[in-house]
């Protein structure tokens, strides 16, 4: 007989007439696993004799049970002085068991404690977490003004830095240079295609060489003439700064020129690489009124200094005019005593001649004492003068 599930079966209403041949369906769980099993009701009478026949012996070992429960019973009355003995000591137990159960909770307390920090942690968590919340939606707010800042501040810095490509030197002008159609140029300053541009020496100027387009812009010595070489600052519309040589030929950004202040050359000249001989024109220095007037000033100086050297030589003139006075006059009075002289010479000699004509020696007139009157010297000189003629020796 095959195996069949016990919800397959068919329900039996009523017992067949035939009870032998009826079958039972039994689950046999002693080899513990449970094994579907058929039996005839005529071995389920039999097992159910069987086991009436067990039940009445047992029910006998039950009686006898009963018995020595009772005799056990006894004999725990007995021992009912132990049992109140071991009541004592289990309540003993017991309050040694309360004691326990305090130390109990204290721990239960101690031990839900971290749980109360737990919570607390998790509290303050979640507060932080709610604000790191606001925190991140303020740094994302933060982020965005800042950004807005840091854009705002790169359009200030773009602009800052354009401006200072622009204002890279100081200069008294700023020209904004362009060209027409018909291949000149244009400064917003002037009027005209290719206009004479006047500068002051000294100074310096700026062209702006943003609306040129393809027109390389030279400044050169003269028309065709040499490009100036040095004076000359050229910075790019990036910031990229050129000097001199390399500061010509632009086509954008802005060129600084330094007009020399010597005046070596007064005319100067702008003009097209690409174009040389419709897009140029002419730069004339000007003399600015300082130089005009310490050019004056030293001509005046030029112009007096002849002035100044014959006031000097008249001043010198004058002085040897009066020291010629002083030496004249020193020499007409030396020209007196020497008349004064030579009159009393001429005197003397007169007298001598005319007076004293002495022939011989005359030793009288030598006395030994000084002569107290002219005459008596004059004699004595004439004497003496006779004896020196004479080799004769004077007495």
């Amino acid at each position: 007989m095959a195996n069949t599930k016990i919800s397959q079966l068919t329900v039996a209403t009523t017992l067949d007439s035939n009870t032998q041949n009826t079958l039972l369906v039994i689950v046999d769980k002693s080899s513990g696993i449970p094994v579907t099993k058929q039996v005839e009701l005529q071995k389920v009478d039999l097992t159910l004799d069987y086991t009436t026949d067990k039940a009445n012996a047992s029910f006998l070992q039950a009686n006898s049970a009963f018995l020595k429960a009772n005799s056990s019973y006894d004999s725990q009355n007995s021992t009912g002085t132990y049992a109140n003995s071991a009541f004592v000591k289990a309540n003993s137990a017991y309050d040694s068991q309360n004691v326990t159960g305090t130390y109990a909770n204290a721990a239960f307390v101690i031990a839900n404690t971290p749980s109360h920090v737990a919570n607390s942690a998790a509290n303050y968590a979640n507060a932080a977490f709610i604000k790191a919340n606001a925190a991140f939606d303020a740094a994302n707010t933060s982020a965005d003004s800042a950004a807005n800042y840091a854009n705002g501040a790169f359009i200030k810095a773009n602009a800052a830095f354009n401006q200072a490509n622009i204002s890279y030197l100081n200069a008294v002008t700023r020209l904004n240079v362009s060209y027409t159609s018909t291949d000149a140029y244009l400064f917003d300053q002037y009027i005209g295609n290719n206009p004479t541009l006047n500068f002051l020496p000294g100074q310096t100027v700026a062209f702006d060489l943003n609306y040129v387009d393809a027109n390389p812009f030279m400044i050169r010595i003269s028309a065709g003439g040499a490009n100036v070489s040095t004076r000359l600052v050229h910075v790019s519309p990036t910031g990229v700064v050129s000097f001199n040589d390399e500061a010509q030929g632009k086509t954008s950004g802005i060129l600084y020129w330094k007009v020399p202040n010597d005046l070596a050359n007064q005319l100067y000249a702008y003009q097209n690489a690409n174009h040389p001989s419709t897009m140029v024109g002419t730069i004339r220095l000007e003399p600015n009124a300082s130089a005009v007037q310490n050019i004056a000033n030293a001509a005046f100086v030029t112009a007096n200094t002849p002035s100044h050297v014959a006031n000097s030589a008249s001043l010198y003139a004058n002085g040897a005019f009066n020291q010629a006075n002083a030496g004249l006059a020193i020499a007409t009075y030396a020209s007196d005593f020497s008349n004064g002289a030579f009159i009393q010479a001429n005197s003397s000699f007169d007298t001598a001649n005319s007076a004293n004509v002495y022939s011989a020696a005359n030793s009288t007139i030598w006395a030994t004492s000084a002569p107290t009157t002219l005459q008596s010297a004059i004699d004595r000189l004439a004497n003496a003068v006779y004896l020196l003629q004479a080799n004769t020796v004077i007495l």
